[in-house]
């Protein structure tokens, strides 16, 4: 998400809470985690060490904690060999936290690097768990993921991605906003 104001946009609109985080080496890349209001947020991290962001949160639910990392991981645009720079960036996750739903923009499709190195950590994509794995970028192209450990597939209720054709790239980004619904308790 672009700003702090896109972030209010979409917990009024979908009746959330939401936490923004500007992108480290490259402000616009910036993101947010929108969660459900009856969720208490128990410790939440930055890690500067990004080329773009993540975000980590862990959040208290009816005595359940759940771990959240949302990030943003380097295109090629700016970086040479951004495949293993992604790789070195996610490790770095893994090492510090051990978050139970990863998501975000991995900046690749599914049969690259990255997209396996998930499946050999033992995550799941949830979208192709759900059969629902429809394009998450406005130019057709699906490299924003939402992965939970395994003792969480069980929980996933569904999985949506909101193609707003209105606001599109120019109020939001060129990327449509990706929503898992997760039964906890």
């Amino acid at each position: 998400m672009k700003s702090p104001d896109s972030v209010r946009y979409f917990t009024e609109k979908l009746s959330m809470d939401g936490i923004y985080m500007e992108g480290v080496q490259y402000k616009q890349y910036g993101g947010a985690i929108l969660y459900n209001k009856r969720l208490n947020i128990i410790r939440y991290q930055v890690l500067k060490t990004m080329t773009r962001f993540s975000q980590i949160a862990i959040f208290n639910f009816e005595g359940l904690k759940i771990s959240i990392c949302n990030l943003h991981l380097p295109s090629g645009v700016y970086i040479r060999n951004a495949s293993q720079k992604r790789i070195e960036e996610i490790s770095y996750v893994l090492a510090h936290n051990s978050p139970q739903i990863i998501l975000g923009d991995f900046n690749a499709q599914p049969g690259e690097k990255i997209y396996d190195y998930m499946l050999t950590k033992g995550y799941i994509d949830v979208a192709a768990l759900l059969g629902k794995t429809e394009n998450t970028t406005v130019n057709g192209k699906r490299i924003d993921y939402i992965w939970v450990t395994k003792e969480l597939k069980d929980d996933i209720a569904s999985c949506e991605v909101y193609k707003n054709i209105i606001y599109g790239k120019t109020f939001l980004s060129d990327h449509y906003p990706v929503k898992v619904t997760i039964r906890l308790g």
